[in-house]
């Protein structure tokens, strides 16, 4: 089973990593169970955005 709630975690990465010139990212919405989602169409939409496919490398290598 897997949800998101009401006021879902909200996640955004600049672009390029974290720097001086640092620009936005895009923002993603975490599930109950990690699960990396676009934001949805207004925050108290009950439908979820897509999925985001193998986001766990892509964080992963910004983190560094």
């Amino acid at each position: 089973m897997d949800a998101l709630t009401t006021n879902g975690v909200l996640v955004m990465h600049p672009r390029h990593g974290f720097s001086q010139d640092s620009k936005p990212g895009l923002w993603r919405e975490i599930s109950v169970c990690g699960n990396v989602f676009t934001l949805r169409e207004t925050r108290s939409a009950q439908q979820r955005g897509k999925m985001v496919g193998d986001v766990h490398s892509h964080t992963q290598t910004h983190a560094n």
